[in-house]
């Protein structure tokens, strides 16, 4: 009944002695096995396997193991452990092996699972920055690196004090208290370059769980160009106010109408 495969091998990699598990793997019998070498019945081949831990353990006398994979795309892990007789002579190893095919099926479908999220995140136009309950930066994505200019290494030795402008630096803090208390945020603030630089943005902070823990999720959206429209607009209404009022004469602003 035990999932992994247990057999015996002589001291000539003949088997002994084998489990109905390694045997239904290959849909032989037990007495089937007894006789003929794994490596003929598992890798199809007729010599012993590169790295194999069974001959190692016959050779040294100490436990092997090693990661492997068959010809029918199933991995396995191997564990060779030597016996040894009364006189401390090795007489034969038993190879104990594991099947982690469905584990390495589902690695593989995490990580590629993960590239997909990853492109997702570092596609985005928007700077996304995530930190702790302290302010602890745990994970940006490439518009934060390119727009602020460090690399992610750095940012992960940082804080949301350090990239915060010096009048929002010291407000971190109490918004992580407020968004502990309303778990969500929209508010405007400004970023500091690694250069010094000064950009605008709109930011919007959520509570979320990351790796297990509660973390801010910032997604900060750039508003230099917002900014510098609302001056120039400022600007311009305050030139014709000014025009205007200097004006000798009256000025009277009717439709087609006279109105």
């Amino acid at each position: 009944s035990m999932a992994e495969h247990v057999i015996f091998h002589d001291k000539n990699m003949k088997i002994v002695w084998a489990n109905r598990a390694a045997a239904k793997s290959v849909g032989m019998t037990t007495e089937e096995l007894v006789g003929m070498n794994c490596y003929e019945i598992w890798q199809k081949r007729d010599t012993i396997c590169e790295g194999c831990p069974v001959i190692k353990a016959l050779e040294t006398g100490t436990p092997h193991d090693n990661e492997m994979t068959t010809p029918d795309g199933r991995s396995w892990f191997l564990h060779g452990y030597p016996v040894k007789d009364d006189k401390g002579e090795v007489i034969g190893a038993v190879e104990v092996t594991m099947d982690l095919t469905v584990l390495k099926q589902a690695e593989h479908a995490l990580r590629e699972s993960e590239r997909k999220i990853r492109t997702v995140f570092d596609s985005t136009n928007d700077a996304i920055i995530i930190y702790d309950l302290e302010g602890h930066i745990l994970e940006v994505n490439k518009t934060a690196c390119d727009r602020l200019g460090y690399t992610r290494d750095e940012f992960l030795n940082m804080t949301a004090m350090n990239i915060a402008s010096p009048v929002y630096a010291k407000l971190v803090l109490k918004r992580i208290e407020e968004l502990k208390a309303k778990k969500q945020h929209f508010f405007e603030t400004a970023h500091v370059t690694k250069d010094g630089k000064i950009i605008p943005v709109e930011l919007s902070s959520r509570v979320i769980e990351f790796d297990g823990k509660p973390a801010i999720l910032n997604v900060a959206r750039d508003i230099t160009q917002r900014k510098r429209a609302e001056v120039a607009r400022q600007e311009s209404e305050e030139m014709y106010r000014t025009l205007v009022e200097t004006l000798p004469e009256a000025i009277i602003i009717s439709d087609l109408e006279g109105k």
